[in-house]
């Protein structure tokens, strides 16, 4: 019983008060070091975020200029004006124009997706009537030749169907669901 209480005497005295004291002041430092630490890294990490945002949109524009050229040429080239092309010249050119539109899109999508970790992509809501809407986006993959070897049906209702959506987006969508259909029938 003598040994116990001498231990409280000790645990209770002023040196332990001391070594607490120490202690937490070593904690306070610790998380002092550590708080500048991750404000360090928090930093690095934004700078690379913008240094990221600056690249994709000087990539984008640097890729889409010559895209945007190819895509041009190719349908004037297309439309065999001269009718100096053979089947299999407006064939390949065909593919060029598929190809560059393909990369086209991958290079939007990527930007859209720059925009959305910035939250600087902006929705513009508005009604759309969907019906056209979907007619639209079937005869814009017809013209890009993605539906060669896929008969795609549109079946609409006779009534207008409107929803309050951002166009533009839900288009993306479209193309994405009716081209990833067509690519893996």
């Amino acid at each position: 019983a003598t040994m116990n209480i001498f231990m409280v005497l000790i645990a209770e005295g002023p040196w332990h008060q001391q070594e607490k004291t120490h202690a937490a002041k070593d904690l306070i430092l610790r998380l002092e070091e550590q708080s500048i630490e991750l404000d360090a890294a928090r930093r690095k990490a934004e700078e690379a975020n913008e240094a990221k945002s600056e690249f994709l949109g000087r990539m984008s524009h640097e890729l889409r200029t010559p895209l945007h050229s190819v895509l041009g040429f190719s349908n004037v080239l297309l439309k065999n004006k001269h009718l100096s092309l053979e089947s299999r010249d407006l064939d390949y050119l065909q593919r060029i124009r598929v190809n560059a539109m393909h990369l086209l899109n991958l290079i939007n999508d990527l930007l859209d997706l720059a925009r959305i970790e910035d939250g600087d992509l902006a929705l513009e809501f508005r009604e759309v009537e969907v019906g056209s809407l979907i007619r639209e986006t079937v005869d814009q993959l017809d013209d890009w030749g993605l539906m060669e070897d896929v008969a795609v049906q549109v079946e609409t209702p006779d009534a207008p169907f409107r929803v309050r959506a951002d166009e533009s987006r839900l288009r993306q969508i479209l193309i994405k669901l009716v081209g990833n259909a067509i690519k893996f029938t």
